[in-house]
């Protein structure tokens, strides 16, 4: 059974041409919010043009709120910016500071950047980069209110001491900046203790995620997912948990949410 004590909701990392469908899936289910990428944007420019088939569902009329926005700014640019130069920090700094803006005016009040921090934990200079450029852009998160995830992937990719995160962390002094653990719970190769892997991460997780691949076959389960959660109610955490399925087909998605609302509800 669930943990009773977390709140769940589902999420979309990438969006396909039918976000209207997707909305709509949403809507006849029984989950109040939802968490989108940055395409969401699009789909708002796209839904002032009536002739967008796009512009069908009438987001304000919802009955669930959309959360946060995930990769405020795409990973494979915004990964690159902290080694650029003045000019282009700079352009990029603007560029975030008109995306918050429509996050307020969407009454958003997160969002995730993914600086590949994985990737830049390998060259020091890079490291310092990106802390710096965080901190260049911490005062538009403060003055807007807008908390700001920033992704850990579980299990990593160059075999990251997870210790590096804490460190990064606490040296950005920023309260409106947490980490979005997420866990690939099917690319384990070998039987992990979540209690030790997420102790690094303890008061710093602003977002926890499932993230799973439904067309590969692979699906939650209450086995899979309860030692995590067990774990970081250990830890006192006590946000939200997220479903992650990776798909943009609208009928998978719809599929999935059916699984795991009846997943919640058999706790």
């Amino acid at each position: 059974m669930l943990n009773k004590n977390f709140t769940y909701l589902p999420a979309l990392k990438t969006l396909g041409n039918d976000l209207n469908a997707i909305f709509k899936a949403v809507h006849l289910s029984s989950f109040k919010s939802l968490i989108l990428p940055a395409d969401l944007f699009d789909w708002l420019d796209m839904q002032k043009n009536n002739n967008s088939s796009w512009s069908q569902f009438d987001l304000n009329n919802a009955n669930f709120k959309i959360l946060s926005v995930l990769d405020i700014i795409p990973e494979h640019f915004a990964a690159e910016v902290p080694m650029q130069n003045k000019t282009i920090i700079r352009n990029f700094i603007n560029n975030f500071d008109s995306l918050l803006d429509q996050l307020v005016r969407l009454k958003i009040n997160s969002c995730s950047l993914n600086l590949n921090l994985e990737n830049a934990f390998k060259i020091h200079e890079k490291e310092i980069a990106a802390v710096e450029l965080l901190k260049k852009i911490s005062p538009y998160l403060i003055r807007k209110n807008i908390s700001m995830l920033l992704p850990v992937r579980i299990p990593s990719v160059f075999s990251v001491d997870f210790e590096k995160y804490s460190f990064f962390h606490r040296n950005i002094m920023n309260p409106n900046m947490k980490l979005s653990i997420e866990i690939h719970p099917h690319e384990f190769r070998i039987k992990q203790n979540p209690l030790e892997v997420l102790k690094p991460f303890k008061y710093k997780i602003g977002m926890f995620s499932f993230i799973y691949e439904p067309e590969a076959g692979n699906y939650l389960v209450d086995k899979l997912l309860t030692p995590w959660l067990d774990a970081l109610q250990e830890l006192s955490y006590n946000g939200i948990i997220v479903f992650a399925p990776l798909t943009a087909k609208p009928e998978v998605f719809s599929r999935e949410l059916t699984k795991l609302t009846d997943l919640i509800q058999q706790s």
